[in-house]
């Protein structure tokens, strides 16, 4: 584990797969063009504008689950 955090060796293996890493030492390491491309490594803005959608309710959860089996299954109910 300790090797595959090593700077180096993380911008190597996103490199190799062209996906971004969370470890930002190893950015300076990435290829430029990759590095440079905002559909692998957003901006800060973008970055700062991200949200979390939360899961909803199990209650909720049953019953659109319940509405979609009804619907996938003609059923009335």
């Amino acid at each position: 584990m300790n090797y595959i955090l090593e700077p180096k060796v993380t911008a190597d293996i996103s490199n190799y797969a062209s996906y971004a890493n969370a470890n930002r030492k190893a950015t300076p390491f990435v290829d430029e063009t990759m590095r440079n491309n905002p559909s692998i490594y957003p901006s800060e803005a973008l970055l700062n504008s991200l949200f979390v959608v939360k899961s909803p309710d199990k209650k909720i959860v049953r019953t659109v689950t319940r509405a979609w089996n009804r619907a996938k299954t003609a059923s009335e109910g």
